[in-house]
């Protein structure tokens, strides 16, 4: 059983469903239609579950998980997924090496524009290099070397495998839809630097995926949206990219929290069966046109901007937003997949 509190999961962070719209169910093995495929994109740190587990749980098959530097950097990022996986008994799921820095910002050009618009709360791998921090078991942060690696932050345990680099994350991710065209849902859960550069290096990768799902933090309320933040200029790139369908889950995720009294509940009974997943967890959705700001000089560098289809400036696309989810059963599936998660054994 996955220990909570060890690993740092309150409050809960809701992932955004994985389907259409969340088309979580666990498959027959009778079932002969092609199964439902993911790969997650994320900046990984201890305690990231939720994403591969879910899919899993619905039958989905994950072909991999991509790193790309966002939280921290993307070598330390790597080896937490790795080590995740190897918590979890699923190390039979690769994990791909991305990109180490976003396409234009650096360091100091991202704290340039603090110095004018002001600090934000959470820098991510680009905070000042602070060695108390690191010596208490934080990611690194800063710093002239983005490949140091700190291993007293690694609660979930230190791997003992490695990434793999050839191919990287954006020459993977272009293989696989091809391979699988119309297969395949990006999830993306980080900075998108990796799903834009493997849309800019292949003119059809959008379009043989299945669809893109992104975590976008609070990009509904104008307040902090550090995924986009972070890389402003591919998530523009992304986001009028051409996909079957994009699907956005903003601050309704931070509606959910994981009271003592639910962790102790799922604590207290390793032993039930995973429930299969409720359908019906979205119960309210929309659809706008979307652009992201990439004015450098701009205040709003980085944040998005809605429109509606008569105001929207040409070349932009429409996306799905949920707006509403069941949150009973969200926690009730989340209570699921964590008494009894699946491992490598189960997939073969």
């Amino acid at each position: 059983m996955v220990s909570f509190r060890k690993l740092g999961l309150l409050p809960l962070v809701v992932t955004p469903v994985i389907g259409s719209p969340m088309q979580l169910e666990r498959r027959n093995s009778t079932d002969k239609a092609p199964r439902n495929k993911v790969i997650i994109d994320n900046d990984y740190l201890a305690g990231q579950w939720d994403p591969y587990l879910l899919a899993l749980n619905a039958g989905w098959e994950v072909l991999g998980l991509t790193t790309c530097t966002g939280n921290t950097w993307m070598p330390q990022q790597a080896k937490h997924a790795l080590a995740m996986l190897e918590y979890g008994n699923l190390s039979c799921i690769p994990v791909y090496t991305g990109a180490l820095y976003p396409l234009v910002s650096t360091y100091e050009r991202f704290h340039s524009w603090e110095a004018v618009h002001g600090d934000l709360p959470w820098q991510g791998a680009f905070a000042p290099y602070n060695a108390t921090l690191e010596a208490e078991g934080w990611d690194p942060s800063g710093g002239s070397d983005p490949y140091r690696i700190v291993q007293a932050a690694f609660t979930e345990g230190f791997p003992t495998a490695a990434a793999q680099s050839s191919p990287g994350a954006v020459q993977f991710m272009i293989d696989q839809v091809h391979k699988y065209p119309g297969q395949v849902s990006i999830f993306a859960a980080g900075p998108m630097t990796n799903v834009a550069l493997a849309i800019r290096t292949d003119p059809e990768f959008a379009s043989l995926a299945k669809e893109l799902v992104i975590e976008g933090g609070k990009i509904d309320v104008n307040l902090f949206q550090f995924n986009l933040l972070f890389d402003p200029e591919a998530a523009k790139i992304v986001l009028n990219a051409n996909f079957p369908r994009i699907l956005v889950s903003g601050n309704v995720a931070n509606s959910v929290f994981a009271t003592d009294e639910w962790i102790d509940e799922v604590a207290a009974d390793g032993t039930a069966a995973v429930s299969m997943v409720d359908p019906s967890i979205v119960l309210n959705s929309t659809t706008f046109f979307i652009d992201v700001d990439v004015a450098y000089a701009s205040p709003n560098y980085g944040n998005v901007h809605a429109y509606q289809k008569a105001l929207a400036p040409p070349n932009l696309r429409n996306i799905t937003y949920v707006l509403q989810i069941n949150e009973t059963r969200f926690k009730n599936t989340l209570k699921s997949i964590y008494q009894k998660p699946i491992t490598c054994a189960d997939l073969s």
